[in-house]
C-alpha cells in the first residue's frame, strides 16, 4: 500500500479571500473520521497522508486494480454554507489540493444546512484504464500564445440551455481538466505536452469564438465530446498544478486575444 496526500485550501468571494478557522474532517464513504483539522490563517490545512494503491497501478495498463482511493471531505464554518465533497482522488507518491469555495450565509436567500458536491472520477477511474496517454516526447510547448485571463465554462452540453454557466480564470481550468483527465506519475516531459495540448484547444475556443458566435453566452462547455470535462469542485493535482503553471510563466497574456 503506497501513500498519497490531501491539502483543503478554503477560500470565499470567488477564491479572493482565505477563510481561516474552518473545521475539516477528511473521512471514508461510511462517515467514518480519519483526520480533523482547522484551516490556517491562510486558509489551509496541513498536507493529510492518505492510503493509495502502489504507484504502479497507475501506469498499468488495464489493471485490476482502482489505481486511487478515494476520500471524503466535510468543510464548516460559522457564518458560510456547509460543504461535503465527495470523490476526491488520491494517488500514491502525489498532493491532490480540494479548493473549496465557501458561501456566505448572507449570499443565499434560502440557504441550505448542507451543500454536497460529487466530484465524478477522472480518467484513472474510467474503465477500461488505459495508459500511456499523450506519451509522446515533449517537442513544442507553447511560447506565444495570448488568452483572456478568464474563461467561462457552461456546466453541461452546448444545447442544454438549463446548465449553469460558471467563470474561472484560464489557468484554474487548465488545473481542473489536466487533474480529471491526466496521470500525475506521467513522466514530466509528458505532462507538458498534454498539457500545452489542453491549453491550445482552451484558447482555440475563445479566439475562435466557437460558442459565441453562436449566439451561447459561454467560451467552452465541459462535454468530453466536444470539449474537455470540466468537474466542478474537483481536485487538483498539485504535480499538475506546478507544471500548469510552469507553462503560464512563458505565455503572453492579454485582455484581447490575438489569433
Amino acid at each position: 500500500m503506497g501513500t498519497g496526500y490531501l491539502r483543503i485550501q478554503a477560500t470565499t468571494a470567488d477564491g479572493a479571500l482565505p477563510v481561516a478557522d474552518a473545521e475539516v474532517t477528511v473521512m471514508k464513504k461510511s462517515g467514518t473520521k480519519i483526520f480533523s483539522a482547522r484551516t490556517d490563517e491562510n486558509g489551509k490545512t496541513e498536507d493529510f497522508p492518505l492510503p493509495a494503491p502502489p504507484k504502479e497501478y497507475t501506469l498499468c495498463p488495464y489493471s485490476e486494480i482502482a489505481p486511487a482511493s478515494i476520500s471524503y471531505v466535510s468543510i464548516k464554518k460559522h457564518g458560510f454554507i456547509s460543504k461535503r465533497i465527495n470523490g476526491i482522488e488520491i494517488l500514491d507518491t502525489q498532493t491532490s489540493i480540494l479548493p473549496v469555495n465557501m458561501i456566505p450565509l448572507t449570499d443565499i436567500t434560502n440557504p441550505v444546512k448542507e451543500l454536497v458536491i460529487d466530484i465524478p472520477p477522472g480518467k484513472l477511474l474510467q474503465k477500461p484504464y488505459i495508459g500511456g496517454y499523450y506519451s509522446e516526447p515533449l517537442t513544442n510547448v507553447t511560447k506565444k500564445m495570448i488568452i483572456h485571463d478568464y474563461i467561462t465554462i457552461h456546466l453541461g452540453k452546448p444545447d442544454n440551455k438549463y446548465a449553469e454557466n460558471i467563470r474561472v480564470t484560464f489557468m484554474e481550468y487548465i488545473e481542473n481538466v489536466a487533474s480529471g483527465e491526466l496521470n500525475p506519475n506521467y513522466p514530466h516531459e509528458s505532462l507538458l505536452t498534454s498539457i500545452d495540448e489542453l491549453i491550445t484547444l482552451a484558447a482555440n475556443r475563445i479566439c475562435a469564438e466557437r460558442y459565441r458566435s453562436r449566439g451561447c453566452d459561454f467560451d467552452i462547455d465541459n462535454s468530453a465530446h466536444a470539449d474537455h470535462f470540466y468537474r466542478e469542485g474537483g481536485h487538483i493535482y498539485e504535480r499538475i498544478r506546478n507544471t500548469v503553471r510552469r507553462i503560464s510563466n512563458i505565455i503572453e497574456t492579454d485582455y484581447q486575444p490575438r489569433c
